[in-house]
């Protein structure tokens, strides 16, 4: 994805900045060859930050030109007047924030001094640069590749390693020796969410919609879910007992399993860990050390798996009904 996204990113410098010569030059404007250079300069890896660039070059621009007079009316046309035009323009730029901008900056200064004027003619032919360079930008950048397909695939991918990780986990606590495979599953799953975090980001930084942060809403819940796994992993490692209580707490993760999706609400899974929390504090107490311990692990397991649903009841409780209804498709589910 991401070298597809470079080889859109070259090909549009590519086309943007010969179309931005072309028609500088059919306008016939002072320092044509300048045009293509802001446009290089102004095309930037998503939407927002073409339109947030364009912005301060604008602003940049108009510092620019009464910097650039008041300097040169001062000390004359001259090298000198130019090194503290660039000195003082650093000093702008680097509190506003807008390093980015020096580099046309520096090239607008530059046309006054090789022009000697500041006349109005010259002043249009200025902004004509500048406005041609970045129109240029920000239509090429209207186009972006899409990443939603990407993210569902993601999210279908994770669900799946999720599964199976639950799954596995299960299986343990029946006696069953998958701690390997919960050992080598953590890191792919790991892997699926870290790629649909960076491909959720991109969809934000492309999209104007305040509801285009459900992906990176989604990606960092998994993400802390993923982490308590690994609390979980160190819990069952430590059982080393096949009892009742373990096989009522196998059976409530493969049920969570089955019902892992994306619109589960988890309603009804948490219904059913009060339910399972509630036999273990009304069972028969330890008679043995090693039951004590055991049943204490097997507590501390069911409560990390209380807080795994609660990750994703709060998601599900700060998502919007637009998001809902845009993402989802769907009324919230209630399994």
């Amino acid at each position: 994805m991401a070298n597809q996204r470079n080889w859109i990113k070259i090909l549009k410098i590519a086309i943007g900045s010969s179309f931005a010569f072309t028609i500088a030059q059919a306008l016939e404007l002072k320092y044509a060859t300048s045009v293509p250079v802001i446009t290089l300069l102004s095309i930037q890896d998503t939407r927002k930050d073409t339109i947030f660039l364009a912005g301060r070059r604008i602003g940049s621009f108009l510092i620019t030109i009464l910097s650039a007079f008041l300097i040169y009316r001062l000390m004359g046309f001259g090298v000198l007047a130019y090194m503290v035009f660039i000195f003082w323009m650093l000093i702008i730029t680097y509190f506003l924030n807008w390093n980015e901008t020096l580099s046309v900056n520096a090239l607008i200064g530059m046309h006054f001094l090789a022009e000697r004027s500041f006349s109005f003619a010259f002043l249009m032919n200025e902004v004509l640069v500048l406005l041609i360079g970045m129109i240029i930008a920000l239509i090429l950048n209207l186009y972006m590749p899409d990443v939603k397909r990407d993210i569902k695939k993601d999210i279908t991918l994770l669900e799946e390693e999720l599964q199976i990780i639950l799954n596995y986990m299960a299986g343990c606590l029946k006696g069953e020796q998958q701690i390997e495979q919960i050992e080598k599953s953590l890191p792919v799953l790991k892997g699926h969410i870290e790629k649909g975090l960076n491909r959720a980001f991109d969809n934000m930084k492309n999209s104007f919609s305040h509801h285009a942060q459900y992906y990176i809403m989604y990606m960092e819940m998994r993400k802390s879910q993923s982490g308590l796994l690994e609390n979980m992993r160190n819990s069952i490692v430590q059982i080393t007992m096949n009892t009742k209580e373990a096989m009522e707490i196998a059976g409530f993760l493969e049920h969570i399993a089955c019902s892992l999706h994306e619109t589960n609400n988890v309603v009804t899974l948490m219904d059913d860990f009060w339910e399972i929390k509630q036999k273990m504090e009304h069972s028969f107490l330890p008679k043995t050390r090693e039951e004590f311990e055991n049943r204490a692990i097997l507590y501390h397991l069911l409560l990390d798996t209380q807080r795994f649903l609660l990750m994703k009841q709060e998601f599900v409780q700060s998502l919007t009904e637009e998001q809902v209804n845009i993402y989802w498709n769907v009324e919230k589910k209630k399994s």
